[in-house]
């Protein structure tokens, strides 16, 4: 019986797979979409219900469940910006859970599901069915996601409309026919906000892009700026409807982030030690989603890294774009192997 001989990551030159592997385009994953939101549903269910807090985990909890029952953002029910899709969202679940408690719960796992969801079918139209399982699993298993959706259940609606928008930018570039999938960007920007009103300005990065990527036509950026105003219009008149007019709501809206900001941002009054503090924390929240992306950046040779690993690189050196799911996991592997040596250099 012959035997297969595997390269050692040492070994492995990423820039010499021949390998043929099922596209990301074409993917084809073991479970349809319904069976797996099914099973994550049911695990999130039981894993995430049992461990609930008994009682309202922060005064943001105790500012929504006021909201159940009388909307006013002026009043802080919730805080400004006053979040109206998701207390929209969560009215429509005090219909069927009597306690505030069980009301957040329920809407922490619903959001985590679809989060599951989205990630998946993005990371699986990227990088193959493979890849969108384990990007699920992963997101479903970090810390900071786990906690938010037992605690502070707002914050899930990020990774959502961030995985949402992000798939919707994907396919807008990767289908023949992109401008129906980057009008329902827009669409989803303007949900988006309603939950989290600084969401538009955050992720409309991604859906700039996708229109600059298929032809920067002015008519379907005005199409989709159309679509984005109607869908933030009703939740913006819903919002200044309960704090007593438009007027009302932008002072309100500035007040707020007069108070907010102005001990932190030089913008708002902030003096240069504080605001550089802020701007430092800043950079390393975000830089943090950005060191998994570090196999991605070349190295030279006295590094003891010979070649570059994103897929970029080997698709413009003869390497089959269907076999990049491939590539994909054996750069990874490839990393982890270096960083590892790196590691016990180190120590």
């Amino acid at each position: 019986m012959s035997s297969v001989r595997t390269p050692l990551p040492d070994q492995f030159d990423p820039l010499e797979t021949r390998t043929s592997v099922s596209g990301p385009s074409c993917y084809r994953p073991a479970l349809s979409q319904r069976w797996f939101a099914a099973l994550v549903l049911v695990v999130l269910i039981v894993t995430r219900w049992p461990l609930g807090p008994a009682y309202l985990y922060s005064f943001d909890s105790v500012n929504f469940a006021l909201a159940l029952e009388n909307f006013n953002p002026a009043l802080h029910q919730p805080q400004p910006p006053g979040y109206p899709l998701f207390v929209a969202f969560t009215g429509f679940l005090h219909l069927v859970f009597r306690r505030p408690e069980d009301v957040f719960l329920a809407a922490g796992i619903i959001a985590a599901c679809a989060s599951a969801v989205a990630i998946r079918t993005l990371a699986s139209e990227m990088f193959g069915a493979n890849a969108g399982l384990i990007a699920a699993v992963l997101l479903l298993s970090h810390p900071a996601f786990w906690f938010a959706g037992v605690t502070n259940q707002i914050r899930l609606f990020l990774a959502l409309s961030s995985a949402t928008i992000a798939l919707m930018a994907w396919r807008a570039t990767e289908k023949d026919s992109g401008a129906p999938w980057l009008l329902r960007g827009f669409a989803v920007l303007g949900i988006a906000a309603g939950f989290r009103p600084i969401e538009s300005i955050l992720l409309v990065v991604p859906i700039v892009w996708a229109w600059f990527r298929i032809g920067r036509s002015l008519r379907l950026l005005a199409a989709g700026l159309v679509v984005l105003l109607a869908a933030i219009t009703p939740w913006i008149w819903f919002t200044a409807a309960a704090v007593g007019g438009l007027t009302r709501w932008f002072h309100l809206m500035w007040g707020y982030a007069l108070t907010q900001f102005r001990d932190s941002s030089m913008l708002f009054g902030a003096n240069a030690e504080s605001a550089s503090s802020m701007a430092m924390n800043a950079v390393a929240w975000n830089a943090l989603g950005c060191l998994v992306w570090l196999w991605t950046v070349p190295r030279p040779q006295c590094m003891g890294i010979d070649h570059a690993f994103e897929g970029h690189f080997a698709s413009h050196s003869g390497v089959d774009r269907t076999s990049q799911p491939l590539l994909f996991e054996r750069q990874v592997g490839h990393f982890l192997h270096r960083l590892h040596k790196l590691h016990n250099h180190l120590s």
